[in-house]
């Protein structure tokens, strides 16, 4: 692909990728020559990009001069997500997600006349992000967490979508000047798709200081698939061209890859729709919510640190008020791929499991510090001795997470093989490599080497249950 949009007007700098069908993965770039670490893979003139900046530019620009206002400093550029959304809704305002779906399903409508037809009609008519999955296709998930980040971006989209169609009923058909715009007014699953091509496609490029407007589409640069590679981008200021660097080196003929992040499957599931075997960065994440959103699915969140076996210690409130204090009652609480525990989660529990002599000690040293020395340096310095120091209370906290992880493992279809490599794993993480003798997992099946299959099953170190590729172009 050498231009893209009418009469081949803009061209791409000279490069040795060719567009290509992935078997299985839909559509991928490989190289046709050899490439070395730091070479650009693609070079995409400015003028091809889409982005709140050509939205401005293009035949919209009039409407949204009504609606788009992104110089201008107001509580929508400055607060969180929800509340931009909320003034979006009552302002009758748009938000810099809502002018490219819109950008986008407008110059879609325009057919061949569009200038970006060409890369427009290559797109993907649907999308496998998490935000797409239906209610028995989320219930396949075993993540309340995750659960619960779906059912809210699902929301966010209805009400982006509602608030859209209002600003348009308001504003079109639009007088400007001695033309009139037409502007079709998208339905919802028109404005999903927008929504995933700007999600599962976009590139990083900030437009404006609103904290959110920096997607930008980068046409044919964004058929390179995900992998764990290293790779960087840029907008070249002297070229006006935004650039795609690997730091990784191919040989010719194979597909090449860039990084869209350091990222768990679960989070490549909700923003790509991908997820990748075996992810060095996956983890599993226990959950501590407080909210029973969860329950709509008949199942109990974890709320892992409100558990019976915590709630009964000595000093429950005192410790919980220390920990909250510290910020640390709120998580993260994750277990990675080694087994290793984060940080927080060792700390509550330990701290959760101190004695009352324990607890009155590290307030009295606390105090005498003058604060400066926390709770969670006090707390750090204390794992560091506790094998010789408290014994019991470091066999309290592995028997509880044992415990805990035996019975998520219990609720998920994977095998006693399965099982007993994520235990492992969970040992061999934490301070000794003898398993506890309480929680043995259930009675499960034997893996039988005919019912082995290419999708991946639940385990308690993997956050999604998905087939696993590192394709999204469809």
């Amino acid at each position: 692909m050498q231009s893209v949009g009418l009469g081949g007007s803009v061209r791409f700098p000279p490069h040795h990728l060719q567009q290509q069908q992935i078997p299985g993965a839909g559509w991928g770039l490989c190289t046709s020559t050899n490439i070395t670490a730091g070479e650009v893979l693609v070079s995409v003139p400015q003028q091809l990009l889409m982005n709140t900046h050509s939205a401005v530019a293009s035949d919209l620009g009039p409407l949204l001069a009504l609606g788009y206002h992104p110089h201008t400093t107001t509580a929508a550029a400055t607060t969180s997500q929800h509340k931009r959304l909320a003034n979006t809704t009552h302002n009758k305002s748009l938000n810099p997600m809502q002018v490219l779906c819109l950008h986008l399903l407008h110059e879609k409508h325009k057919g061949t006349a569009s200038f970006w037809y060409f890369y427009i009609s290559q797109l993907p008519t649907s999308f496998t992000m998490t935000v797409f999955l239906t209610d028995t296709e989320l219930a396949q998930y075993q993540s309340p967490s995750l659960y619960r980040t779906v059912k809210s971006e699902q929301e966010t989209v209805k009400r982006l979508y509602a608030a859209l169609v209002s600003f348009l009923k308001d504003h079109t058909p639009l007088v400007h000047g001695h033309s009139v715009l037409e502007v079709q007014i998208p339905s919802l699953e028109e404005f999903k798709w927008a929504y995933g091509v700007v999600m599962t496609r976009s590139c990083y490029m900030l437009m404006s200081p609103l904290p959110d407007d920096n997607c930008t589409l980068v046409p044919y640069a964004d058929f390179l698939n995900h992998s764990d590679v290293e790779s960087e981008a840029r907008f070249n200021e002297a070229t006006k061209e935004y650039q795609l660097i690997t730091n990784t080196p191919y040989k010719a003929g194979d597909e090449v890859f860039i990084a869209y992040g350091k990222y768990g499957n679960a989070k490549l599931a909700t923003i790509y729709g991908v997820t990748v075997q075996n992810n060095p960065q996956d983890s599993y994440e226990f959950d501590n919510s407080e909210s029973d959103s969860y329950k709509d699915d008949n199942r109990q969140s974890n709320k892992l640190l409100m558990r019976p076996e915590l709630m009964h210690v000595t000093m429950r409130s005192e410790k919980e008020s220390m920990l909250r204090e510290a910020a640390l009652y709120d998580g993260p609480f994750y277990a990675d791929q080694s087994g290793e525990l984060s940080w927080n989660l060792l700390t509550c529990l330990h701290v959760l499991f101190m004695s009352p002599k324990e607890i009155h000690a590290k307030r009295h040293e606390y105090l005498l510090a003058g604060g400066e020395e926390t709770i969670t340096t006090a707390t750090t310095r204390q794992q560091q001795q506790q094998q010789q120091q408290q014994p019991t209370r470091h066999e309290s906290v592995r028997q509880f997470v044992y415990g805990v992880v035996s019975e998520i493992l219990a609720q998920q279809d994977t095998t006693l093989e399965e099982d007993e490599d994520i235990l492992a794993r969970l040992n061999r993480g934490q301070y000794t490599d003898t398993a506890p003798a309480a929680h043995q997992p259930p009675l499960k099946r034997r893996r039988r080497q005919s019912s082995i299959s290419a999708t991946t099953t639940p385990s308690a170190t993997t956050t999604t249950t998905t087939t696993t590729t590192t394709h999204n172009n469809g």
